[in-house]
């Protein structure tokens, strides 16, 4: 498919194709659950696409980012399941088959993410891992540009695909006409800007009613910063367009609900696992004298400080040779983490490869010290060199795994690290626990930045 690109025409009448097929692959689980509904199965292949084309699976103005692509499909899937019991009360004088109705929307939603994640990997191969991006041409002042240019390149998702920069000197004049003229000469699919005092609001008209022509889509860049798209509603004042941004749910009732589901699963997962940490400890006993479990301070939530437990993976007495070490971590790091610590014993190096010494943090989460997901627990003395920003981490409690975790760990630098936890703290949801902890599995069995 050379030249698809995601939101083009082409792109979204393959994935409308690829939607029909995924809606007859459910339709034939469908037909062997509910043998006397062909009828009405065989009606959905038509329903379907209508419902993703209402809840803007379709959308041409919308940027084709994954997880929103995701959602928009399952808002069909919810409203059909709801819409299926109501039709069929008013057409056949029945209004069950809620059962098969709740069955029809989550396998239509399932098949349907499968086919267009499928899509986005094939494409994906096709163009570079840039899933057919956007080309975006990117304006605003150099600083502005630059910053604008360093995220679009240098996140995971790699849905923009930057041709072309258009610089605003001081002073500049004719800046529609410049930046469409850039637009056209390089075919990008959209203009991002970032506002400043030569790109005001009635210039920002101006280049949309420019754009109209060529069908070139006009982003606005926000000043936000790792704010997630659930956080944010567009509002209006008069004629002025404003951004209302929730705030972050560091306490209330979902942090509640959060604890307690934790903390059950976490006694749980303590009963179940009680063989495997009993050998553990056995084996730690006999690779190397001292006890089987670390005990360290950790600060966690509002700075308040805690034990927290691990398998010990040193030798014992290794905090005392720690002195020793520090001129081999730069000064200006906060952590202190070295790629092959001679004072890891050689069990301990298995059992940090596959993060199983953090096992025993999970009676850290039965006691409430600690949460199942959320930022690294730091030490008190790392705590004591944050910047002003960095002690946001410490409005919720720290977690075994977290988006620093499944994201590198060790591997990133500090000021990656840091960021990733503050994002948690702010975007945080319950969804989101569960995909990190989805995640975390793969993170484990792939040990990238455990060490």
């Amino acid at each position: 498919m050379p030249g698809l690109r995601a939101g083009s025409p082409r792109w979204r009448r393959a994935v409308a194709a690829g939607d029909v097929v995924a809606a007859m692959a459910a339709l034939g689980l469908l037909a062997a659950l509910y043998p006397d509904q062909s009828w009405r199965d065989a009606a959905l292949v038509v329903v379907w696409p209508v419902a993703l084309t209402v809840s803007g699976g379709y959308d041409a103005t919308r940027v084709p980012f994954w997880p929103d692509e995701v959602r928009r499909v399952w808002y069909a899937a919810v409203g059909l399941a709801v819409c299926l019991p109501l039709v069929a009360g008013v057409v056949g004088g029945a209004v069950g088959h809620v059962a098969g109705a709740t069955v029809a929307g989550a396998l239509l939603a399932s098949t349907t993410t499968a086919e267009r994640w499928l899509f986005r990997a094939y494409t994906s191969l096709r163009h570079d891992g840039r899933v057919g991006a956007l080309r975006v041409v990117v304006g605003g002042h150099r600083r502005d540009v630059a910053r604008i240019r360093a995220e679009l390149e240098g996140g995971r998702f790699r849905g923009y695909d930057v041709v072309e920069v258009c610089d605003v000197p001081p002073g500049a004049r004719d800046v529609v006409e410049r930046m469409a003229e850039k637009v056209r000469a390089c075919a990008a699919d959209a203009l991002l800007v970032a506002p400043c005092r030569h790109l005001d609001a009635v210039t920002l008209r101006r280049l949309g009613w420019q754009l109209e022509r060529s069908q070139t889509r006009l982003l606005v860049a926000t000043s936000l910063l790792d704010v997630s798209p659930g956080r944010m509603r567009l509002a209006y004042a008069g004629g002025l367009p404003l951004v209302s941004v929730r705030q972050a749910r560091v306490q209330g009732g979902l942090r509640t609900i959060k604890e307690l589901s934790e903390r059950v699963l976490a006694g749980l997962a303590l009963v179940l696992l009680a063989p495997v940490l009993a050998a553990i400890a056995i084996l730690v006993r006999i690779d190397s004298p001292g006890p089987a479990l670390f005990r360290q301070q950790r600060t966690g939530k509002g700075g308040e400080p805690f034990w927290m437990l691990k398998f010990r993976t040193m030798h014992q007495g290794a905090e005392g040779l720690r002195p020793a070490l520090d001129h081999l971590v730069s000064p200006t790091c906060v952590l202190f983490k070295l790629r092959d610590d001679p004072r890891t014993t050689r069990l301990g190096r298995f059992l940090r490869r596959y993060s199983l010494d953090e096992l025993p943090q999970l009676m850290n989460v039965v006691r409430g010290d600690m949460a199942l997901v959320g930022p690294r627990p730091p030490l008190p003395d790392e705590v004591a060199r944050y910047a002003t920003d960095v002690l946001r981490k410490l409005a919720v409690k720290p977690g075994i795994t977290g988006l620093w975790q499944v994201s590198g760990r060790s591997d990133l630098s500090w000021e990656d690290s840091v960021r990733l936890d503050l994002r948690y703290v702010d975007n945080w949801s319950l969804a989101g626990d569960w995909l990190i902890m989805a995640r975390t599995f793969g993170a484990a069995l792939g040990h990238r930045g455990a060490y």
